[in-house]
């Protein structure tokens, strides 16, 4: 909504807003809504911090348990279960060559070691 009326005040043309709209939507459930290249690379992009190694992956764990600090231990290791796992189940966590190349594997050796560390 706030990317709808920002981009609207600046009198940008309704079909980029509404491709912008969409595109910050798909981050919901990481899934593209438009086709395009634009589309796949703000989900990789979104999502490229799954892929780093070492402290910077541990300190974003940390970071989203900080946000959903709300949440009991027990509802939000299943929760957090949850996510990693529809993350690794899927064929390829990125959309992009680039980051499929360049994180996908790291990626999912930190989502394992994650699900390990929620389970013990």
């Amino acid at each position: 909504v706030y990317a709808n009326q920002a981009l609207t005040q600046l009198q940008l043309a309704s079909g980029l807003v509404d491709s912008v709209e969409q595109i910050i939507i798909s981050t919901q459930k990481h899934q593209p809504l438009i086709d395009g290249v634009d589309n796949r690379l703000f989900l990789d992009l979104d999502l490229a911090i799954l892929g780093e190694s070492g402290d910077r992956y541990w300190q974003y764990a940390q970071a989203i348990r900080k946000e959903y600090s709300w949440l009991s231990d027990r509802d939000y290791q299943q929760g957090r279960k949850r996510v990693l796992t529809s993350f690794l189940s899927r064929k390829n966590i990125y959309y992009t060559g680039y980051f499929a190349r360049k994180l996908e594997q790291q990626a999912r050796t930190n989502l394992r070691k994650e699900i390990r560390l929620l389970d013990s």
